[in-house]
């Protein structure tokens, strides 16, 4: 399913209630579909929703809430394909609050080793669940570094981050 929000489009393939891939291009979509229908025929594939998902619901909420969170998979082929330092990696992004970032080489030191930065981003860029699994929200030392759907589209999402921040906190004071 295609979904545009907040100058960002992105496409979600659901298997019954779960989200289990997230993609920023039809094509990426497309290859998503393929694999599991070779890998996983017994999947329900489920591209278009006759009434609205709650991912769609969350979606929608990211730009106006801190509280707002999204549901994680209760199971993702995708993500049980990941290696196991892969899935290291997004467990510890997972934990990255809302509007706030990390950097590659502090989740790499966390891991054990400056030296797994690299594989770090590479990790980032094999996260089936973007926006779920926040890997925009991890940057490079000296700059936003990459992202599966493109630095604009990364670059889009802190800004949003950030306005939410900014606005949550001026309302706070303001009822104060």
């Amino acid at each position: 399913m295609r979904l545009n929000h907040c100058g960002v489009t992105i496409y979600f393939i659901t298997s019954g209630q779960d989200v289990i891939h997230v993609a920023f291009s039809k094509k990426s979509q497309d290859h998503a579909v393929t694999w599991l229908k070779d890998n996983f025929p017994e999947v329900e594939i489920i591209l278009n929703h006759p009434k609205k998902h709650l991912f769609q619901q969350e979606f929608e909420e990211f730009e106006t809430s801190l509280e707002t969170g999204f549901k994680r998979p209760s199971w993702s082929p995708f993500l049980d394909k990941g290696t196991e330092f892969q899935k290291k990696v997004w467990a510890l992004i997972s934990t990255i609050p809302f509007s706030e970032t990390r950097t590659y080489g502090e989740l790499a030191v966390k891991l054990g080793s400056s030296g797994y930065s690299r594989a770090v981003g590479q990790a980032c860029n094999k996260n089936p669940l973007p926006l779920i699994i926040p890997c925009h929200r991890v940057i490079g030392s000296t700059g936003l570094g990459g992202f599966s759907g493109g630095i604009s589209i990364k670059k889009r999402l802190l800004d949003i981050e950030q306005e939410v921040r900014k606005s949550i906190s001026s309302q706070r004071r303001q009822s104060s």
